[in-house]
């Protein structure tokens, strides 16, 4: 089993690798290969339970009505069609960890906005260098991707909405892939 699994793996490095001279620079495994670090997300055993977040930050000054339970609401949509609980769930004295977080920044510039769309998943970790009391986790995120946009006024709405669905579907992707590679 572990062979099979170390032979996915590097699979998963040819494929989906990309390749620093002297370090992997995004969330996930790394190893080396042929004298460089490679890397991929990794996402074999992820739970079908995955919490949805979705957090708007903007100035304070800035007055736009962002329709954020529609958004989460779409988000949700998106993990029940793909079979993914959006609920999310947790054990007792255990923080919700899987969690999926979209993070939107939003700002004004003249004649419309600037926007960053930033999906992220949470799990929890365990690092060799800190030895954590009971009841404390460390959580960080194994998996990401991003956008970032420009829209009129006009169309903010609906290019916030798409981008934040683009986002989404990207995980869902990736997701599918791995619960597809672990059942094969």
């Amino acid at each position: 089993m572990k062979k099979i699994l170390l032979t996915t793996l590097m699979a998963l490095f040819a494929l989906h690798a990309q390749a620093a001279e002297d370090h992997y620079t995004y969330p996930g495994i790394t190893a080396q290969k042929d004298g460089k670090w490679i890397g991929s997300d990794h996402m074999l055993n992820l739970s079908n339970s995955i919490l949805v977040e979705l957090e708007i930050s903007k100035p304070d000054d800035l007055k736009i009505d962002i329709p954020v339970d529609q958004l989460k609401s779409e988000i949700e949509k998106q993990f029940k069609d793909a079979g993914i609980d959006p609920a999310g769930r947790s054990e007792s004295g255990k923080p919700p960890l899987p969690f999926f977080q979209v993070l939107v920044i939003i700002y004004n510039i003249p004649e419309g906005y600037a926007f960053s769309v930033d999906g992220r998943l949470f799990e929890e970790v365990h690092l060799t260098r800190a030895k954590l009391s009971e009841g404390v986790f460390m959580q960080a995120i194994t998996w990401n991707s991003d956008s970032i946009q420009v829209a009129s006024t006009q169309k903010i709405q609906d290019q916030l909405q798409e981008s934040i669905a683009d986002v989404t579907k990207s995980f869902i992707e990736r997701y599918k892939f791995f619960k597809e590679l672990k059942n094969k």
